[in-house]
């Protein structure tokens, strides 16, 4: 598998909140809250130019920041308070998503054209 799905990000998101077990499965409503919490910082997440996925297809190597990322956006509304302020938290998982799509150097030597 290449990809997870929104399925993935709503049962990842609960049990990094330990709001699930393991073997059990996110109820629809919690499913549906994630499910439109991830549409929107999806949309912000392509504004700050961290997202180039569809929704349904988040990539393996973003999918664990994107959980933590989600799980700081909707921790508070499960009603898990966070000990450091969101903003700081959600710009740490933000420098993380970056550090997760950002293209390594090759190390091979490119051509340079002044014109």
């Amino acid at each position: 598998m290449t990809a997870r799905t929104i399925v993935d990000l709503t049962a990842a998101v609960m049990l990094d909140l330990a709001l699930i077990n393991a073997n059990e499965t996110p109820s629809a409503t919690d499913h549906a809250f994630i499910a439109a919490s991830y549409a929107e910082a999806l949309e912000e997440l392509r504004d700050d130019g961290l997202c180039w996925w569809d929704a349904n297809a988040i990539p393996l190597a973003v999918f664990p920041a994107v959980v933590s990322f989600m799980s700081i956006s909707v921790s508070e509304a499960f009603g898990k308070p966070r000990q450091v302020p969101v903003d700081v938290e959600l710009e740490a998982a933000r420098k993380r998503i970056r550090r997760r799509i950002a293209k390594p150097t090759t190390g091979e030597q490119t051509s340079f054209s002044d014109y």
